[in-house]
């Protein structure tokens, strides 16, 4: 995991699931970040390549609960 990605999600609510979002950046997949100037949350791309991560039930159920949190926050 690179630094960028750690201070990228410097936000309680990433903070809370950096171990499902770790895992999917290790994969280069995708990384879900935040901006804490524009306090924005964004998903960018990690590679160019071709990459997959599985996701497993868990994986969906807490991801699920991750975007929750985050529409919460951006309350509109």
């Amino acid at each position: 995991m690179t630094q960028t990605f750690r201070y990228e999600t410097n936000h309680p609510i990433l903070q809370k699931h950096l171990d499902l979002l770790s895992k999917i950046d290790d994969e280069k997949v995708m990384c879900v970040c935040y901006d804490k100037e524009k306090n924005d949350f964004y998903i960018t791309e990690c590679c160019d390549e071709w990459f997959t991560y599985h996701l497993t039930k868990d994986d969906c159920i807490e991801l699920s609960e991750l975007f929750k949190e985050i529409a919460e926050a951006i309350g509109t």
